[in-house]
């Protein structure tokens, strides 16, 4: 299901990378032995795409961006998570000339469009 994800990003020349904490959370919360993948299913739309769709509707998005989804971790711990998760945008990769102008920017309405894909 991430996989897809990232195919349906990697489409529009964006990168996605999920940390493994993240992957961890997906799984607790998705596990269900009677439900089979169901669960699963709606724990990636609640806690990975909705938290992307947010947080990529206030910034632009254009080619060559990197989506770093991370859990976030408990005050003061170092090995501790908290249930919730945070995505970093990085632009370090976009051409300069796109971020000047904002030329080249992804429509945020193509965001969700990625989001809702199955």
């Amino acid at each position: 299901m991430i996989n897809q994800l990232e195919k349906r990003l990697r489409d529009k020349d964006i990168t996605l990378e999920v940390d493994v904490a993240v992957r961890s959370l997906l799984t607790e919360e998705g596990y269900d032995p009677v439900y089979g993948a169901r669960p699963l299913r709606r724990a990636v739309m609640r806690l990975l795409e909705d938290t992307l769709a947010q947080q990529c509707l206030t910034k632009p998005l254009y080619p060559k961006t990197r989506l770093v989804v991370k859990r976030v971790k408990r005050e003061g711990s170092l090995i501790d998570y908290t249930n919730d998760i945070e995505v970093e945008i990085d632009y370090s990769d976009v051409d300069p000339e796109l971020l000047k102008s904002g030329e080249g920017e992804i429509d945020s309405n193509a965001l969700e469009t990625i989001s809702n894909e199955n």
